[in-house]
């Protein structure tokens, strides 16, 4: 249960979970769920999961559009960040 809490809050949280829980199906579709890119620590078997890499595919292709509207908004409204070694 308190792997399952910490996975479901933050799924990267899958990477320092042991290699028996990086196996545990219930445990990675909970990580994979949370962040697409939690797949990456998930036992090698379930990194092949048709099921987990639909998952991961998907949550990641929302957070990539989410994060492009997001930077549209920000150009839009000249809130574009300053690269740094223009920032002075």
């Amino acid at each position: 249960e308190i792997v399952l809490a910490a996975v479901s809050g933050d799924g990267r949280a899958l990477e320092f979970v042991s290699k028996a829980l990086q196996s545990d199906k219930e445990v990675v579709l909970t990580a994979v769920k949370q962040n697409g890119i939690a797949i990456k620590y998930a036992s090698r078997e379930l990194q092949e999961d048709m099921e987990i890499k639909e998952i991961a595919s998907s949550i990641n292709a929302e957070k990539n559009e989410e994060r492009s509207i997001w930077n549209e908004a920000l150009i839009e409204n000249d809130f574009a960040p300053i690269p740094l070694d223009e920032y002075k």
